[in-house]
C-alpha cells in the first residue's frame, strides 16, 4: 500500500537490476574466486509499522535517480493511515541476514 501511495504522488521505482546468484557465482569466478560457505542468522526484532515503512520507502535505491524524496514522512502516515493500524505500535519481524563467502580459486 505504501508503494502504491508513493507511486501515486509521482514517484517511479527504479528498475531491479544486478546479477541472480548464479551469475555473480560466475562473474565471481571469472576473478578467480570460489564459493566457500553460506552464513545465515536472524532473530525476531520489535519495531514499528512506521519504522518498517519508512525503510521501505526511504531506500533511495528503490526510486529513480534524481526525484525529490521529502515526501516519504508524508506518504508513509497517509499509507498508514489508510491501513487502519497504529503505526507505533510494536511488531515482532524476522531480520535474516545471509552471507555467502568465496576463496580464492585453486
Amino acid at each position: 500500500q505504501g508503494a502504491d501511495v508513493a507511486i501515486g504522488t509521482g514517484l517511479r521505482e527504479a528498475p531491479i537490476t544486478g546479477p541472480d546468484q548464479p551469475a555473480a557465482d560466475a562473474c565471481l569466478a571469472e576473478l578467480g574466486l570460489a564459493r566457500s560457505k553460506a552464513f545465515e542468522f536472524g532473530a525476531d526484532v520489535a519495531v514499528t509499522p512506521r519504522e518498517v515503512l519508512t525503510g521501505s520507502l526511504g531506500n533511495p535505491f528503490r526510486w529513480t535517480p534524481a526525484q525529490d524524496l521529502s515526501a516519504i514522512p508524508k506518504i508513509v502516515t497517509e499509507a498508514l493511515a489508510e491501513a487502519g493500524i497504529d503505526p507505533d505500535a510494536p511488531v515482532l519481524r524476522d531480520r535474516t541476514i545471509r552471507y555467502r563467502t568465496y576463496r580464492r580459486a585453486k
